[in-house]
C-alpha cells in the first residue's frame, strides 16, 4: 500500500504539542531525565541492582536509549525543517539532499498550505544514525556538522562580555578534540542501543547498564563540560546567524 505522506505529516503534528526545537528540549527531554533518576536509584556505578530489583526490571533500562533517540530525531527533524522553510542558502543547498520524489498530491498540499516543503523533506530523510544526522544537517549549512559542534561543548577559562564564550576550531586542542570524539563515539553507540532495543528481542542479560547510562549522560548533557549536546548548538544556529 503506497504511504500517504500528508497524513502522516499532519498526524505527526497533532500528536507533537511542543514540536519547536526549544519545546523538544525542555519537555520530552525533562521527563526522560526523571525517568533516568528513578532508574538509577537502584544500580550502583556497575550496574550491580539492590536486592530489592528483580532482574526482570532491566527491561526498563532498554526504554533510556530509544526515549533519548526519540529526542534526538525529533529535534534534528524540526532543525530541517526550520532551514529549508527559511529558504536561501538552506533551501537551495536542499537539493542535494538524497533524491526525494514529489507526487501530485504533494504539490497540491504545499501549495495549499496545508503543509510546507520543510515539512515533507524533513519527515522522510533518514535519521537512523548520526552519520545521517551529520549529512543532512551538514548539507543544508554548507560545513561538517559535526566539525563545527566541537566549539560549544567547552567555553573559554576567561573570557568578558565582549568576546565570544567559545573557542574557534584552530584554538581547540588535542585533548579537546579526544574528549569530544568520546562524546560523539557514545551518541553512536545508543543509536545503536536503540536499534538493537528497538527491533531485537535481546536477552536481558546482555544489557550493559553501565555503558548505557554513560552513553545516556554523553548524547544529553556533558556533565563534566556542563553544556548540553543540543542546547548551545540550539541558541547560536539560528538560520540569519549561518
Amino acid at each position: 500500500m503506497k504511504r500517504d505522506y500528508i497524513e502522516e505529516i499532519i498526524s505527526k503534528r497533532e500528536r507533537e504539542k511542543y514540536n519547536e526545537r526549544d519545546g523538544i528540549l525542555s519537555n520530552r527531554l525533562g521527563a526522560l531525565d526523571a525517568v533516568v533518576q528513578h532508574c538509577v536509584e537502584f544500580i550502583d556505578i556497575n550496574g550491580l541492582q539492590s536486592d530489592s530489583y528483580p532482574k526482570q526490571d532491566n527491561e526498563i533500562h532498554r526504554y533510556i536509549p530509544i526515549g533519548v533517540i526519540a529526542c534526538v530525531e525529533s529535534f534534528f527533524r524540526a532543525t530541517v525543517k526550520e532551514l529549508i522553510d527559511y529558504g536561501s542558502p538552506f533551501s537551495e543547498r536542499a537539493v542535494k539532499l538524497r533524491e526525494i520524489k514529489f507526487d501530485f498530491s504533494i504539490v497540491q498540499a504545499i501549495a495549499g498550505k496545508e503543509l510546507t516543503v520543510g515539512d515533507f523533506l524533513s519527515h522522510l530523510l533518514p535519521m537512523k544514525s548520526f552519520e545521517d544526522i551529520n549529512s543532512t544537517i551538514g548539507t543544508l549549512i554548507g560545513k561538517d556538522f559535526l566539525d563545527e559542534l566541537k566549539i560549544y561543548f567547552f567555553d573559554k577559562e576567561d573570557f568578558d562580555e565582549n568576546e565570544n564564550r567559545f573557542y574557534q576550531l584552530s584554538e581547540l586542542t588535542d585533548e579537546i578534540d579526544k574528549e569530544v570524539a568520546e562524546i560523539y563515539s557514545d551518541v553512536k553507540e545508543t543509536f545503536k542501543f536503540r536499534n538493537i532495543f528497538c527491533h531485537e528481542a535481546a536477552e536481558s542479560n546482555i544489557v550493559d547498564i553501565p555503558k548505557i547510562y554513560k552513553c545516556y549522560e554523553n548524547t544529553k548533557n556533558s556533565w563534566k563540560h556542563r553544556i548540553n549536546l543540543f542546547g548551545n548548538w540550539s541558541n547560536q544556529i539560528t538560520p540569519h546567524q549561518i
